[in-house]
């Protein structure tokens, strides 16, 4: 069986928020300017593991093509082990380079933290981890 997992991160604003309060705020402000299917938040185990099964559903060739150097599969990790320690990973898929800027502010205003943007072939951290 297959674990569940989440979809490679392209084009998309990934972040930690450690207080739930605040990551469901972030959530509510981010659904006001964007559609509900582009907004998810992981948080708790269930989550934790749908996330670390992103990681183990590729093979080598899959993850080099998909991952390239690998700081998003290590970000991926980190999320993960987040989500298992309650925190919220807010994840917001984009369509253009203003919402990038939008969701970026709104996550910092709510004390995100390993804000990162993925594109295809590459990632921008946002903020420190």
């Amino acid at each position: 069986m297959v674990s569940p997992s989440v979809p490679y991160p392209t084009n998309s604003v990934w972040g930690i928020i450690d207080s739930p309060g605040e990551g469901e705020d972030a959530r509510a402000e981010t659904l006001a300017a964007l559609p509900e299917d582009r907004v998810s938040v992981y948080r708790g185990a269930a989550d934790a593991e749908m996330l670390r099964g992103s990681l183990r559903r590729h093979g080598i060739l899959s993850r080099i093509m998909f991952y390239g150097a690998g700081s998003e599969e290590e970000d991926l990790k980190r999320y993960a082990i987040a989500a298992d320690g309650g925190a919220c990973v807010v994840r917001v898929d984009l369509q253009d380079r203003h919402e990038h800027d939008q969701v970026s502010v709104i996550l910092r205003k709510h004390g995100a933290h390993l804000i990162n943007y993925y594109r295809r072939w590459c990632s921008e951290q946002l903020s420190p981890p």
